[in-house]
């Protein structure tokens, strides 16, 4: 926006650029990265629960292989988010964080967030649509972390942005043919 009043008293201090902006939307998406981390691992502990007490066959859901594996991927990925998110966070206190690789924490912890829901709900079948298990509703609180402080596709661009010097989301106009 261009020729834009703003009195003294409504700015905030210290934010005088878009760049002072990027800064702070930097730091934000790294404290929301840990938020989809901790959803994760309350879904996982619940079914890590849920599959040792419930039984089939006459033995606990959770001495099946496949049931083993999916539990194995959603603590692969809670390690991993784990992992990136403390990076971010020594990047950050050492002031070599750049916004590229917030965006790129934040889509990529927010991706995994996902999967690891989706693992959880089929790991509980029918119960993982219901309310008195939770993963659905861990779910659908996984999903607006996913869009805010800008979407997972926003994003991977500005990280594409800073790996390849070209912002895509601002393309270069192409003459017409005709």
């Amino acid at each position: 926006m261009r020729k834009v009043f703003v009195s003294d008293e409504d700015r905030v201090a210290g934010l005088d650029s878009f760049q002072d902006i990027s800064k702070v939307l930097a730091v934000s998406r790294v404290m929301v990265a840990w938020q989809p981390i901790g959803i994760s691992m309350g879904i996982y502990d619940m079914c890590h629960r849920y599959l040792k007490e419930r039984k089939q066959f006459g033995a606990p859901l959770a001495a099946f292989q496949i049931n083993q594996q999916k539990l194995v991927q959603m603590l692969g990925n809670i390690q991993a988010m784990i992992l990136v998110g403390w990076r971010l966070c020594k990047l950050y206190e050492t002031g070599k964080m750049t916004v590229g690789q917030a965006s790129s924490g934040k889509s990529w912890i927010t991706l995994r967030a996902r999967e690891t829901a989706a693992l959880g709900r089929e790991l509980l079948g029918g119960n993982g649509i219901l309310a008195d298990f939770l993963v659905a509703k861990a779910f659908c609180d996984l999903e607006p972390i996913y869009t805010y402080e800008g979407t997972y596709d926003i994003n991977t661009l500005v990280t594409g942005r800073e790996i390849t010097g070209f912002a895509s989301f601002k393309p270069v106009p192409q003459r017409s043919r005709m």
